[in-house]
């Protein structure tokens, strides 16, 4: 394309494609636009120099594809800012690299709006591309510091945009949209970029603890220097040792924007390292928040390894390291579930256990956010034990966590602060089931009863070891069986009496006499059947037992007899009475007894672990 004249200086500058519209001349910083063939100047468009060395006129490679740096916008909001890089790839073909602090995404820009896209989209509103559903997690209002090098979409600086940031639901892919003050918008879908993908000339990665000299900079409230240790991302809250405020750091200066007051008594200090699921963490920045009477710690750490940061929350005693999700559910889906309705987060699932808002009530360290004090932060929790999910908004902005809870004792010991260890009072919602060890135990005692009772029901077969038979003229006098013979290892022998009595009672006692020792007497025991009738005011009635008898313990194998002793009233019809001993290979009471104590065991074990289980969604 034909060479342009910047209006303002004279510099000239050549539109790299036809779809250029923006050309900010490097000479003296004004924002051309092109129209017809020439420029007509805008506003002058000064923007610092990234701390990242991104920068126009480089170039490198995102994953496999090379790509040329060739335009840049920078928008600035209360919380911080971010760099929009046009980029070229081979043929023509452009797209965006959104640098926001030290995370990257790439992204092409639509042609068309999506249906339902409009400035006054709200948190959660869910818009759909393609087929995909996108959901609003972050809204604001930015203002455009200024630009550099060529763009092909129109830059005003100084313009406030409405911005909506929207993530894919249960997915890694973005979709922006900004808005200028009259209206007019664009939109921009992508997806996130690994640091190790970005490899463009010039550019460090993203810097590590000790990886580099740290940063002094003066308190604007006391002119003290504090000193900021590198992170993965730029530093934008730290707060100041020699007085209570908490600052937020901006790209050429600080300010202060609240006092964090006295200190709490926390159980881990900043600076404090220690290993936790297989990297060395540092202690960076410690928050407090509180609700409903409680208070809540959390602590920011930081690695080394390429393993970015780790939240620790410290409550009741407990501990939960969480980090951010990659990709969560949409708030629909999560409120549009009953109180325990199941919800996909990634490959695992989850209940609701509910939620609240709790209040930042102190800051210190250093921090990659800005962190105000008295910032009202709304939460719902997910939980499948020991993992956590959590939703939280404040500030036009919703992120998702996932964590896992952390014995204290072993979080403590790990960064050197045993002494402070205090054994939790209550058992936190996260908590490994105390009772979940015992539930295979439960089930095989509950299994056992059943079994036990099956076997209950298939009919014993019971062998008669011998019989006396007393006639009614026999009554008081003393008869016995032949020998017979206890098998060796009976354990249960069973007497039954039987008699035609009518009108009387009749009681048979038996004794076991081993025929090798006639003078002991091995067992004594009785049974008593029984019949009555009569009438009684006018009506007829009947008491009977003919059947009677019981069981008792076997003695000694070996060969005895049974002496039957019979004795009834003076009204009794004297009936015969007949008298068996049998051996039996059980009682079906015994066996009931031992099958219910294993039902009472069973299900006193699943009543725990599931009121264990209930009593984690109560709040």
């Amino acid at each position: 394309m034909a060479a342009l004249s910047c209006p303002s200086c004279g510099a000239t500058h050549e539109p790299r494609n036809p779809g250029i519209t923006v050309i900010v001349c490097d000479n003296c910083d004004t924002t051309l636009y092109v129209e017809e063939d020439v420029l007509k100047a805008g506003r002058k468009a000064v923007v610092s120099e990234p701390k990242s060395g991104m920068a126009i006129g480089k170039n490198g490679r995102i994953g496999d594809q090379k790509v040329d740096i060739v335009g840049r916008a920078k928008f600035q909001h209360d919380e911080g800012s971010w760099d929009e890089w046009y980029v070229e790839f081979p043929g023509g073909d452009g797209g965006w690299l959104v640098e926001d602090g030290r995370s990257y995404t790439l992204e092409r820009q639509l042609d068309t709006l999506p249906e339902g896209a409009s400035p006054h989209l709200s948190l959660g509103d869910i818009l759909t591309v393609d087929g995909v559903d996108y959901e609003v997690r972050e809204t604001g209002l930015a203002t455009c510091v200024g630009a550099q090098g060529q763009l092909p979409r129109h830059i005003e600086p100084l313009e406030v945009y409405m911005y909506a940031d929207c993530s894919e639901v249960n997915g890694t892919g973005r979709l922006m949209f900004e808005f200028s003050e009259n209206g007019d918008g664009e939109a921009f879908l992508g997806h996130a970029i690994a640091p190790e993908d970005l490899h463009i000339e010039g550019v460090e990665p993203p810097p590590v603890m000790g990886g580099r000299e740290a940063d002094t900079i003066r308190c604007a409230q006391c002119a003290s220097p504090v000193t900021i240790k590198p992170q993965r991302d730029p530093v934008e809250t730290v707060s100041c040792g020699s007085c209570d405020a908490v600052l937020q750091l901006t790209d050429t200066d600080n300010k202060v924007i609240g006092n964090r007051g006295n200190t709490p008594d926390f159980v881990l200090e900043i600076g404090d390292s220690g290993e936790l699921q297989g990297a060395i963490w540092e202690v960076v920045g410690r928050l407090r928040y509180y609700e409903d009477g409680y208070y809540t710690d959390e602590f920011l750490l930081f690695s080394d390894d390429d393993n970015g940061y780790l939240w620790l929350e410290y409550d009741d005693r407990h501990f939960v390291a969480t980090r951010k999700a990659a990709s969560g559910p949409s708030l629909e889906e999560v409120f549009s579930t009953r109180r325990k309705g199941k919800v996909k987060c990634g490959d695992k699932t989850y209940k609701m256990r509910g939620g609240g808002v709790s209040v930042l009530v102190y800051v210190d360290g250093a921090l990659p956010w800005a962190a105000h004090i008295g910032h009202k932060q709304e939460y719902v929790e997910l939980i499948n034990p020991p993992h956590l999910f959590v939703i939280e908004g404040g500030g036009g902005e919703v992120e998702h966590f996932e964590g896992e809870w952390m014995p204290s004792k072993q979080v403590l010991t790990a960064f050197g602060r045993a002494d402070r260890f205090e054994r939790p009072t209550e058992t936190h919602f996260l908590e490994p089931n105390g009772c979940a060890a015992w539930v295979p135990f439960g089930l095989i005692a509950i299994l056992f009863f059943m079994v036990n009772i099956c076997i209950c029901l298939i009919p014993s077969s019971s062998v008669e070891l011998t019989r006396v038979t007393v006639p009614s003229t026999q009554f008081g006098e003393v008869l016995y069986s032949e020998p017979f013979t206890v098998p060796q290892g009976a354990n249960i022998l069973e007497l039954k009496v039987g008699s035609d009595i009518q009108d009387g009672a009749a009681y048979a006692e038996i004794q076991l006499i081993p025929i090798d020792t006639p003078d002991e007497t091995v067992v004594v025991t009785g049974a008593e059947v029984y019949h009555y009738q009569g009438y009684e005011d006018g009506e007829y009635w009947v008491e009977k037992d003919r059947e009677a008898g019981g069981s008792f313990r076997a003695p000694e194998a070996g060969v005895y007899k049974m002496a039957v002793l019979t004795e009834g009233d003076n009204t009794s019809t004297r009936a015969n009475v007949q008298t068996r001993l049998y051996h039996s290979p059980g009682l079906f009471r015994y066996k009931c007894c031992v099958g219910s104590f294993a039902l009472i065991f069973g299900m006193f074990i699943l009543f725990m672990w599931r009121s264990n289980e209930s009593a984690r969604y109560e709040d």
